[in-house]
């Protein structure tokens, strides 16, 4: 039989056997004669008490078991398992189940941290009536709480508020207004209160951004760019990653389009494709620009291959330019010269103006136009006296469309002139029906002269009614002419030769009549002439009709006229004047070469036809 001392005396009584007050006899099976509640195994060498034990302190070497998994202590790798054997390596206490924490003052229950050989860091649960809230100290000082309605606010260990998340949002450095609101006290452009940092470092573009969703799905994000490629770009659609808008490292502006290089100076918004821009620059104070296909970078450039134009405001003067189709980043030269100015003197197109409308082209046609359907006029007003004053200048009066251009008097309420697409020139009437009518009143030439350039035309009295009771064969007058002829004296069968100290002839035509005048005064005769005497030279052959013109004699002198008195007779169908004797009751005689001598003067009149 084997036997186990103990330390204690007095355990138990023996009926048998050695003294009950010091040892502890147990049978084969480990069994305490007398009381089955205590059992020791000696193979194992392990005593199982069936009762309490009661001890004033015990020292356990070796591992720890409580009813399996109620309690491990493993000395071996120093490890305590509440509601485990096994506990968790690594872990010194591993509890499986549900931690309870109670007592302690002011209905605190604290969990400690010791640290340094002090309890400076803690967990401590408030359950005083109207707290209720879990506290998180770090230093001893409280920097998180949590309350019975689940805000959970955060401190900064000096009695400050650093964060509060409550049901309206998430306040940093204030209770929140929002689901997310962040307050900075700090001034300076430099102190941020939200700050999105992509920390993937290297080359390249690395996007920081914050993103907009509806019910989990992107709608929206702005997105910013580093390392080389800076910039804010603001993106909608696709998802919330199609960009709409860029603002790059230089402060230029793109809607739709990523800005072009524009130079330094530069700040430039384009919209929707590269080169539509409104820009200005940092060394022009008063100057606003914008281009359609065109970026500056030390000279206006073709964004894309294509037209270009260009739109100046600068010191209260508008300007535009065009240009023709370009390549891609080639230089723009018609950017030199406006096409067209507005400034405080007025509106230049094609040249800087000198009149509050000043057009100047390289080409003869097409200078200004003005277009469109029906009526198209322009109006010549007197400001001060109201629109109902003034005149009217355009196409089409009647509105018809028709190809016309009339001057139409406002005050009078009067049409004054009207050029038709015919060419006709109507005064006072919208309906000429000759290349020049007057409605009224008289035509008046103050200095000046009408001028028929074909032959056979002039003016035609034919709307008047004839005045005689003769036939009328025309009421054309189709001619006028003034002007100089040399009146001769020559015979019928030879001139001769006469010296004149006098020598004069006028003439005036009146459609088909002529008036002329002569005047000779022979100083001497070199050789007479033969024949019957006449007087020739006239500026125009006289008719060959049966229509006898006579002259008239205004002044002779030194004729021989022996009988008879001096007549004389336009030829039919010549250009001389016949000289004739007429005796009362003889027959008509003839002026012949001797009737005339030194000193023979002859003035006279005729009228014929021609």
């Amino acid at each position: 039989m084997e036997q186990v001392s103990v330390l204690e005396t007095n355990i138990g009584s023996s009926t048998t056997g050695n003294s009950a007050n010091t040892q502890i006899i147990f049978n084969d099976n480990g069994t305490l004669r007398g009381d089955t509640g205590l059992v020791f195994n000696k193979t194992t060498d392990a005593l199982t008490v069936a009762g309490l034990v009661t001890a004033g302190s015990a020292t356990i070497t070796g591992d720890l078991t409580v009813d399996t998994n109620v309690l491990k202590v493993d000395t071996t790798l120093n490890q305590v398992g509440i509601g485990t054997a096994s506990p968790a390596v690594g872990s010194v206490l591993d509890v499986a189940g549900t931690v309870s924490i109670s007592g302690g003052t002011s209905n605190a229950r604290r969990l400690q941290f010791n640290a340094s050989g002090a309890y400076a860091n803690w967990i401590e649960a408030d359950g005083t009536a109207g707290a209720n809230y879990l506290r998180f100290a770090a230093g001893n000082a409280e920097v998180m709480r949590i309350d019975v309605n689940g805000v959970c606010t955060w401190f900064d260990g000096v009695g400050g508020t650093r964060m509060t998340l409550n049901s309206t949002g998430l306040g940093i450095g204030a209770s929140p207004s929002y689901k997310l609101h962040s307050v900075s006290s700090s001034a300076g452009a430099t102190t941020y209160p939200v700050v999105v940092d992509n920390a993937a470092g290297g080359a390249g573009v690395n996007i920081a951004g914050i993103g907009f969703a509806s019910g989990g799905s992107l709608k929206s994000s702005i997105t910013s760019a580093v390392y080389g490629n800076d910039f804010l770009a603001f993106n909608v659609g696709g998802s919330g990653t199609t960009e709409r808008l860029r603002v790059d490292a230089s402060g230029n502006l793109g809607v739709s389009v990523t800005p072009s290089v524009w130079g330094s100076s530069l700040k430039a918004f384009e919209l929707g494709a590269k080169g539509n821009a409104l820009f200005t620059t940092t060394s022009v104070v008063d100057g606003l620009f914008m281009v359609n296909n065109a970026y500056f970078d030390t000279g206006y450039k073709y964004a894309a291959n294509g037209y270009a134009s260009r739109y100046t405001q600068y010191q209260a003067a508008h300007q535009w330019f065009t240009a023709s189709s370009g390549i891609a980043g080639a230089t723009i030269t018609d950017f030199a010269t406006a096409k067209m100015t507005l400034d405080s003197t007025g509106l230049g197109v094609g040249r800087s103006p000198a009149y509050k409308l000043d057009v100047s082209s390289a080409t003869a046609s097409n200078q200004l136009r003005i277009s469109g359907s029906n009526q198209n006029s322009i109006t010549f007003a007197n400001a001060a006296a109201g629109a109902s004053t003034g005149f009217l200048v355009g196409r089409s009066f009647s509105s018809d469309d028709a190809n016309n251009l009339f001057f139409y008097d406002l005050t009078a309420s009067a049409l004054r002139l009207f050029i038709g697409g015919t060419g006709n020139i109507g005064i006072g009437t919208a309906g000429p029906s000759e290349a020049l009518d007057v409605n009224s009143g008289n035509v008046k030439l103050g200095n000046g002269n009408v001028i028929l350039s074909t032959s056979g035309k002039g003016i035609d009295f034919s709307a008047t009614t004839p005045d005689g009771t003769g036939t009328v064969t025309s009421e054309l007058l189709d001619d006028y002419e003034e002007g100089t002829w040399t009146p001769v004296f020559q015979g019928t069968n030879s001139a001769g030769t006469y010296v004149y100290s006098e020598q004069v002839g006028r003439y005036t035509k009146v459609g088909n009549l002529v008036t002329v005048f002569g005047h000779l005064l022979i100083s001497s005769i070199t050789t007479p002439s033969t024949g019957v005497m006449r007087i020739g030279g006239l500026p125009f052959t006289t008719s060959s009709a049966t229509v006898y013109a006579a002259a008239t004699v205004g002044w002779v002198d030194n004729i021989t006229i022996s009988s008879g008195t001096l007549s004389l007779a336009l030829n039919l169908g010549g250009v001389v004047i016949d000289m004739y004797r007429i005796i009362s009751g003889a027959p008509i005689g003839f002026i012949t070469p001797s009737d005339l001598v030194a000193n023979t003067r002859i003035n006279f009149t005729a009228t014929y036809f021609v």
